[in-house]
């Protein structure tokens, strides 16, 4: 079990194992949740002394984002923070998750509360009712300032999806004013490429106050390694550590159907792609790639 000495922050997520190098404990006597969890905290230090949460009764984790299940046209992050939410549900975690009804076009038809596979989810309506495209990928809602309050003060921890969407932001300052401990999963919204897309809003935004947000958060989560190093100088000098998404995988597929039902011959190179279609999923850079694999036969 984790002293109070110790332990900064303690949060598990539902992947495979974690891994020490990047910044959990190495010692399996301080690991306090399961090994299916894995440990995404545990850290030491930091001059941040938050209480401890792995010990005794049940840890309540607060999942924060702009969008979420089943508003699965928002793609990976929607899948992913599900798959946290309901494994953590399993492991014996108190589980909440608030967020909008928002989707990329419209909204999602959904109870204001709900319960599902044991996460307790609380989506707010997202100004304009779908109709306003900036109000759906912020996250824009009146609800925000009295549901986010009584929603933190109920928890240990919080994890927030981002931290451009309002409900991040709402999150982040609401776990401030209250000492509590948040994390901020990055989703490649720190990389370079990422912050030069609407370069001038989001410069003014990082100067508003976006950016002492992510730099008050107890740890930046990245999935990768190249994630971390893609990031500006500034975002690489706070906390972080690397955990890849949460995935199920499901029964192996049957290749040799797959390539008769779209008439691809047996010898055929094939390439397996899950993605959004975006530029920066590099599906120009794997047509090329093919290609060369092609001539190299």
């Amino acid at each position: 079990m984790v002293s109070k000495e110790q332990a900064t922050v303690c949060f598990p997520l539902f992947c495979h194992d974690f891994d020490p190098r990047y910044g959990g404990t190495s010692r399996p006597g301080d690991r306090p949740c399961s090994d299916v969890l894995g440990v995404l905290g545990c850290h030491l230090g930091a001059g941040k002394h938050f209480p401890v949460l792995c010990q005794g009764g049940k840890m309540k984790v607060l999942l924060v984002t702009t969008y979420f299940q089943p508003a699965w046209d928002w793609g990976g992050p929607v899948r992913s923070m599900w798959n946290l939410a309901r494994g953590l549900a399993r492991e014996g975690v108190g589980v909440s998750v608030l967020t909008t009804d928002a989707k990329q076009t419209g909204v999602v038809d959904v109870a204001p509360k709900r319960v599902e596979e044991g996460v307790r989810i609380v989506t707010a309506k997202v100004a304009g009712g779908g109709r306003i495209r900036s109000a759906n990928r912020y996250g824009v809602s009146t609800r925000l300032p009295r549901l986010v309050p009584r929603l933190v003060e109920k928890s240990d921890v919080l994890h927030l999806n981002g931290f451009w969407g309002l409900p991040s932001v709402w999150g982040a300052l609401s776990g401030l004013f209250r000492k509590k401990p948040y994390i901020i999963s990055a989703r490649g919204n720190l990389e370079l490429r990422s912050l030069l897309e609407r370069k001038a809003k989001k410069n003014i935004a990082l100067r508003l106050g976006i950016k002492r947000i992510v730099q008050k958060a107890s740890r930046i989560h990245f999935t990768t390694e190249s994630e971390r190093r893609l990031s500006p100088a500034w975002a690489k000098s706070f906390a972080s550590f690397i955990v890849p998404n949460a995935v199920e995988i499901g029964p192996r597929a049957d290749g040799g159907r797959v390539r008769d039902r779209y008439n691809i011959p047996p010898a055929a190179l094939l390439l397996g792609v899950v993605g959004r279609l975006h530029r920066r999923k590099g599906f120009d850079t794997a047509i090329k790639a093919l290609g060369f694999a092609e001539k190299q036969k």
